[in-house]
């Protein structure tokens, strides 16, 4: 069961480092503390179990993906 979890846990973060990496390479606002470009990083490898990841959650505003913002952003 706990193998399970394990696996479960380092999907989620291999998903979110994914997302956020190629959010930061469309120029998106996102926040994710696996990006080496987060104010903590450094401090987090040194907290954390590197083969885990940084964990399944990421931040962006939420205006983001609004229907006014994909408007206003469409022919970029």
């Amino acid at each position: 069961m706990a193998h399970e979890l394990y696996k479960r846990m380092k999907a989620h973060s291999q998903t979110s480092l994914f997302l956020a990496k190629n959010m930061a390479k469309e120029k998106l606002p996102v926040i994710y503390p696996g990006l080496e470009t987060h104010a903590q990083h450094g401090l987090l490898k040194t907290m954390i179990d590197e083969s885990m990841g940084f964990g399944g959650i990421l931040s962006y505003p939420h205006e983001l993906f609004s229907e006014k913002y994909l408007e206003r952003n469409s022919g970029e």
